[in-house]
């Protein structure tokens, strides 16, 4: 899941926050792991926010729903 700060404004902008994968470069499944994480994802479906201070994705291909607290979506 990619996280820009402030809406991008060209194309291939660099994202401030990557969320399931090393680095906005990569898009292997679990981060090419055998098994799930608790930093990884795997054809990640939807996202939505929970109060003010955390963020759920989605993990369709782990049949599991992330939760992140947003100061980790914030660094």
């Amino acid at each position: 899941m990619l996280i820009w700060h402030r809406r991008p404004t060209r194309s291939h902008q660099v994202p401030d926050v990557v969320l399931g994968q090393v680095d906005g470069e990569h898009g292997e499944s679990n981060r090419s792991g055998d098994a799930p994480s608790a930093s990884s994802l795997f054809w990640p479906y939807s996202v939505a926010l929970a109060g003010e201070d955390t963020v759920l994705v989605a993990d369709s291909g782990n049949n599991r729903v992330m939760l992140w607290p947003l100061a980790t979506a914030q660094s």
